[in-house]
């Protein structure tokens, strides 16, 4: 039993370090063609940003919600997991969207 939690409690450690190697490569990665401010995005641009930030897997729930870049800006992780993100994928797209705006200066 103590071999199975050891093995247990090394495999959260592994998977927390994935974690947070992955948040730190969606965070560092740039928005390719997307020059206006995102609040000015449509629903278009918004689909285009998910698919160049390796976020294919939300394209669906976000077109279904019909997720502009003003709705974008302000999702929070509760919203997207009730649109049925998973926590984890809450976050990374919350933590892309954070840096893309801090790139991308003020976005008032």
């Amino acid at each position: 039993a103590t071999i199975v939690c050891e093995v247990v409690a090394m495999a959260k450690g592994q998977l927390e370090k994935d974690r947070q190697e992955l948040l730190q490569q969606q965070q560092q990665k740039k928005v390719k063609s997307h020059s206006a401010p995102m609040h000015k995005w449509n629903e278009a641009m918004v689909q285009q940003w998910l698919e160049e930030n390796d976020f294919s897997f939300a394209k669906s729930l976000f077109a279904e919600k019909r997720v502009s870049g003003k709705i974008l800006r302000v999702l929070d992780k509760d919203t997207m997991k009730d649109m049925g993100l998973t926590s984890f994928d809450a976050t990374c797209v919350i933590g892309s969207r954070d840096a893309h705006l801090l790139e991308s200066g003020s976005d008032a």
